[in-house]
Formats: structure tokens, C-alpha cells, sequence
């Protein structure tokens, strides 16, 4: 947390907190209309496409987990 991390989740955990998570995060940005893609450090997120990478690499999402937290 000191080195910038300002949330973080145990395992096991259940992946409607993890997305409640995410949105509270995705609230603190802000949303520029039309882009769909935020970023957060080495992560990028792409809503319109479904599509999670870090630092360039693709971040495997559950489609069904990923298509709930649409803004």
C-alpha cells in the first residue's frame, strides 16, 4: 500500500467483488465520453473490445465476469 497500491483482494474471492472493486476504481478517473479505454499505470483496459493487458501482454478475463462492469 505504501508504494502506491490503494486496494487489493485475498484469494479466494468471489469475482462480483472483484468488479464492484474495479467500478469504485474506474469512478475516481476521469471518464473521457466515447474512448471506452482507461489506464491505470501498466494497465489498460479496453470495455469496448473486452480486453485487460498489463504492460502490453493480454490479461485473461472470464467474458462473462468482464461484460458486467460495462460503463
Amino acid at each position: 500500500m505504501k508504494l502506491g497500491g490503494d486496494d487489493y483482494v485475498t484469494k479466494p474471492f468471489k469475482a462480483a467483488e472483484l468488479l464492484a472493486r474495479v467500478e469504485v476504481l474506474l469512478r475516481r478517473v476521469p471518464i473521457h465520453a466515447g474512448t471506452g479505454v482507461h489506464h491505470f499505470g501498466s494497465i489498460r483496459v479496453d470495455l469496448r473490445r473486452g480486453q485487460v493487458t498489463r504492460e502490453g501482454q493480454s490479461v485473461y478475463i472470464q467474458a462473462a465476469s468482464f461484460s458486467c462492469c460495462a460503463i
